[in-house]
C-alpha cells in the first residue's frame, strides 16, 4: 500500500501507469485480432498486407516530418503560454495538411506510375486508392498523438485507446473473414477514422485552431534546431527498411516471406507499445523538469530495456509458443531464427532509447541523425552486398549488425565527451548485449546455450541492481 501511495503521488509514474494500462489492454485486443486475421487469410495475403502497411507508414513518416515529436517536446515546455501554443499547433497542422493534399493530388494524377514507384510492380494497383485514404487519416492521428502527449492527457487517451481497440478488433475480424485483403484495408481505414474522431474529442478544448501560414516564423528556429534533424534521422532509416522489404517481396516466395515477417512484426508491435507508452510521458516530463533528477534519469536510461527484456524472455527460449498462435501455415525454422534476432535487436534498440530521449531533450538531434545514418548505411551494405539472397533471416542479421554500429559507436563517443553519468553499469549491459548479438548472428545458439543462460542471468541481476539504486 505504501508503494502504491508513492506511485500515485509522483506525476511521472501516474502518467506512465495510465499510458501502460491503456497500451497493454488495447494492444492485447489488437494482438488477438491480428492472430485471427493471420489464421483466416494465410501467410501470402498477410505478407501483401505487411508490405502495404510498411509503405503507407513510411509515406506518413515523410509527411509528418517528426512534427509529432516536436509538438510533444515544446507543448510540455510552454504549457502556460496558450497564445504561443495556439499559433504553434495551428501552424504545424496547416503545413502538414498542405503536404498531405499535395501527395494525394500527385498520386491521383498518375496512379499507375505512383504504384510502380512504391512496389516496383502493378500487383497491388487495386489497393492504391484505399492506401491513400488510410494515409490521409494516419498522418493527422500521428500529429494529434504528439499534441495529446505534450498536454499530458494520458488518462483520457488511455480510455479512448481501449474503446478504439475493441471496435477495431471487431471490424478487422469481419473484414478479413468476408473480404480478405481488401476487407483488412477497409477495416484499417474505418479504425483510423474512429481514432481520429476520438483524438479530435480529446484535443478540441486544448487549443484554438486556425488555418494559417502567417506564424511559420515561430517554427523557423525549432525547425533547424530540432524538427529537421529529427525528421532526417527518421527518414534515413525507414526508406532503407522499406526498400529491403520490397526487395524481399520480389524474390522467390517473397510475399510468403513477408507473411512470416508480419508475424515477427506483431511481437515488435507489442514491444513498441511499451516503448511508446514509456517514451511519451518521460519525454514530456523531461522537457518540463528544470533541474537534473537522478531518479528520472535512472527511469529514462533503463526502464525501457528492462521491460522489453522481461516481456520477450519466454519468446527467446520458447519461440514456438508465439508462432503456434498464428497457425500451421506460419510454422518455420526461419521464423524461429528471425524472432530471436528480432528480440536481440529490440533489446539493443530499447537500451539506446533512453540515450536518444536525453539527446532530444538536450537538443542534440543532429547527433541522432548521424547515428541513424550509420544504421541506414550499414543495413543497406550488409543486406544488399554482404549476403547472397534476399531472405528475412539475412534481413534481420543485417539489421542486428546495423543496430550494433548504430548504438555502440556513438556511445563510445558520448562516453569520452562525458555526456553520460553512471557509465559503469551501461558498459556491463553493452558487453552482455554485444555477446548475445554475436551468438545470434553466427547461429551458435545450440553451441552456446550455457553462455546465453549466463548472459540472461547477468541481465536479470543488472535490472535488480538498477531498481535497488533507484529506490
Amino acid at each position: 500500500m505504501v508503494l502504491i501511495s508513492k506511485i500515485w503521488k509522483n506525476k511521472i509514474l501516474v502518467d506512465l501507469s495510465w499510458s501502460l494500462v491503456g497500451g497493454i489492454i488495447s494492444k492485447s485486443l489488437l494482438f488477438l485480432s491480428w492472430i485471427f486475421v493471420a489464421r483466416l487469410v494465410g501467410k501470402q495475403i498477410y505478407g501483401e498486407f505487411t508490405l502495404i502497411r510498411s509503405t503507407y507508414l513510411m509515406i506518413a513518416l515523410f509527411i509528418e516530418a517528426s512534427f509529432s515529436l516536436t509538438l510533444t517536446r515544446y507543448i510540455s515546455k510552454n504549457l502556460n503560454d496558450r497564445n504561443f501554443l495556439n499559433k504553434f499547433i495551428s501552424s504545424v497542422i496547416s503545413i502538414i495538411s498542405l503536404l498531405l493534399i499535395s501527395i494525394n493530388v500527385f498520386a491521383f494524377i498518375d496512379v499507375q506510375n505512383f504504384t510502380l514507384l512504391l512496389f516496383n510492380s502493378l500487383h497491388l494497383l487495386d489497393y492504391i486508392y484505399i492506401i491513400l485514404l488510410i494515409l490521409s487519416v494516419v498522418v493527422p492521428n500521428s500529429i494529434f498523438v504528439g499534441v495529446i502527449s505534450g498536454f499530458q492527457k494520458f488518462k483520457v487517451q488511455s480510455v479512448y485507446t481501449i474503446i478504439h481497440a475493441f471496435l477495431t478488433s471487431i471490424i478487422l475480424f469481419f473484414g478479413a473473414k468476408f473480404f480478405n485483403l481488401k476487407g483488412i484495408l477497409f477495416a484499417i481505414l474505418i479504425s483510423q477514422i474512429i481514432l481520429l474522431l476520438f483524438n479530435i474529442k480529446i484535443v478540441k478544448n486544448l487549443f484554438v485552431f486556425k488555418f494559417t501560414l502567417k506564424n511559420i516564423s515561430l517554427l523557423k528556429g525549432l525547425f533547424f534546431k530540432f524538427t529537421l534533424p529529427a525528421f532526417l534521422a527518421a527518414i534515413s532509416v525507414s526508406p532503407i527498411r522499406w526498400i529491403c522489404e520490397v526487395s524481399i517481396s520480389n524474390a522467390n516466395n517473397g510475399f510468403s516471406q513477408l507473411g512470416l515477417l508480419g508475424v515477427a512484426y506483431q511481437l515488435q508491435t507489442i514491444v513498441i507499445l511499451f516503448s511508446t507508452s514509456i517514451f511519451n510521458p518521460i519525454l514530456s516530463h523531461l522537457g518540463s523538469i528544470k533541474t537534473n533528477s537522478f531518479y528520472v534519469d535512472n527511469i529514462n536510461y533503463h526502464l525501457n530495456w528492462i521491460l522489453v527484456f522481461y516481456l520477450t524472455f519466454p519468446f527467446f527460449f520458447f519461440p514456438n509458443i508465439f508462432i503456434n498462435l498464428f497457425g500451421n501455415d506460419f510454422i518455420s525454422d526461419d521464423l524461429i531464427k528471425v524472432l530471436r534476432l528480432l528480440i536481440v535487436v529490440l533489446l539493443i534498440q530499447n537500451f539506446n532509447s533512453g540515450i536518444s530521449r536525453k539527446l532530444a531533450v538536450e537538443n542534440k538531434m543532429w547527433l541522432a541523425l548521424f547515428t541513424n545514418l550509420i544504421f541506414a548505411a550499414s543495413l543497406l551494405y550488409f543486406f544488399f552486398y554482404f549476403f547472397e539472397n534476399y531472405s528475412i533471416v539475412n534481413y534481420f542479421k543485417s539489421m542486428l549488425i546495423a543496430m550494433i554500429l548504430h548504438v555502440f559507436l556513438p556511445l563510445i563517443y558520448m562516453y569520452f565527451r562525458g555526456w553520460i553519468k553512471n557509465f559503469k553499469l551501461i558498459k556491463v549491459i553493452s558487453l552482455l548485449l554485444l555477446i548475445l548479438s554475436l551468438i545470434q548472428f553466427f547461429e551458435l545458439v545450440h553451441l552456446s546455450e550455457f553462455l546465453i543462460y549466463l548472459i540472461y542471468c547477468l541481465l536479470i541481476y543488472s535490472s535488480i541492481k538498477i531498481f535497488s539504486i533507484s529506490k
